[in-house]
């Protein structure tokens, strides 16, 4: 997988990482070879310097296994020993175990994970920032990973392990940009009303996979399925159709993600309608999106929250991102001789929410 370094460092750049983090950060984007992540022996514990003492590194092999291969001189410290040959999975409680993997897995598919953990210490609560990036693909062995765990030497020996092994209080899971791919265009041949329907139609549906694919890879829980996050975009998508069809409020916060006072509500019997979905399962979707703290419930009806704790709708840099499967889904079309042109007459965007909203409840 080929990725785009430029854009990784820009996306990088606007996350809020502690000093640790950014030198980690920094020290990764330097070793990639290309557009290809770094690879294992490009890495290793003597080049950090500073870090060295906090870092370990794993491999995630096909059966599930982390393997740790190397760690860092405060590890053992924390652990009670060596770790190195022994699955970092196995260290953390059983309840915690199916999540970890989960969160590798992600990071494993050219994902960047930062976490962040409030202990509770002697003089106050102390918050503790974790870093894992993803190394280059190793054939027939597994995908290395790089965790970093900041400020692990403020916590006494006995609590360091524990308190890096539970679930964080907050976490971000930020894509990598892939290259983007400018495939050769055949602009003689002209595809005919069938085929140019077939292969709108199936680039559509390739696009959509793709996004709802990068959505789940993104989410920091697993507890989100893909009906979960279509339906949290598109009450998203609705909460804020008002400002995409006027000019000035478009252009007001094209730079920022829309705040939860300007967003309208939405009835659960709109979304029923809108999404062709029975009302039942779309109350009790909205529940339980409500309880993960992914929506809130207003008097005007449900908004997604600007400040949801999935970060779903919620990134510019995702948005590059999605921007780039549209630029992608235009380019494989012109391939085939489809060009998307702009319609004749200008309309402003809609959605089926503006209709399901004028009908009775």
């Amino acid at each position: 997988m080929l990725y785009d370094r430029n854009s990784a460092k820009c996306v990088l750049s606007k996350l809020k990482l502690s000093q640790c983090s950014l030198e980690l950060v920094k020290i990764w984007l330097s070793h990639w070879d290309g557009s290809a992540l770094p690879g294992r022996g490009s890495i290793n514990l003597q080049k950090l310097g500073s870090l060295e003492g906090n870092t370990v590194i794993c491999i995630i092999k096909a059966t599930g296994r982390v393997e740790v291969v190397a760690h860092g001189s405060n590890i053992p410290k924390a652990a009670g020993g060596s770790i190195t040959g022994q699955n970092l999975l196995s260290l953390s409680p059983p309840e915690f175990r199916r999540e970890h993997q989960a969160r590798a897995y992600r990071v494993a598919k050219g994902n960047i994970l930062s976490s962040l953990r409030r202990t509770p210490l002697l003089g106050g609560d102390c918050d503790l920032e974790s870093i894992c990036l993803p190394m280059r693909p190793i054939q027939g062995d597994g995908v290395p990973i790089i965790y970093h765990f900041g400020g692990l030497s403020k916590i006494p020996c006995t609590k360091a392990l524990s308190a890096y092994l539970a679930i964080p209080d907050s976490s971000e899971l930020l894509p990598i940009p892939r290259m983007t791919y400018t495939p050769a265009i055949d602009r003689t041949s002209k595809a005919s009303a069938g085929s140019r329907a077939k292969g709108i139609s199936r680039a559509m549906v390739r696009m959509l996979l793709n996004f709802v694919s990068e959505a789940i890879a993104a989410s920091p829980s697993r507890e989100l399925d893909p009906i979960d996050i279509l339906l949290a975009n598109a009450i998203g998508s609705a909460n804020i159709s008002h400002i995409e069809n006027n000019r000035v409020l478009r252009e007001r916060y094209a730079e920022c993600i829309e705040p939860d006072t300007i967003r309208r509500g939405i009835s659960r019997a709109a979304i029923s309608r809108a999404m062709s979905l029975p009302l039942e399962t779309v109350r009790r979707r909205i529940n339980k999106l409500i309880d993960l703290g992914v929506l809130i419930e207003r008097p005007d009806g449900i908004i997604l929250s600007a400040t949801n704790a999935h970060h779903i709708d919620t990134q510019m840099e995702r948005m590059f991102t999605h921007a780039h499967l549209m630029e992608r889904m235009c380019q494989e079309l012109a391939v085939r001789g489809i060009v998307v042109a702009a319609p004749n007459t200008p309309r402003s965007p809609s959605t089926s929410f503006e209709s399901a909203r004028d009908q009775p409840h």
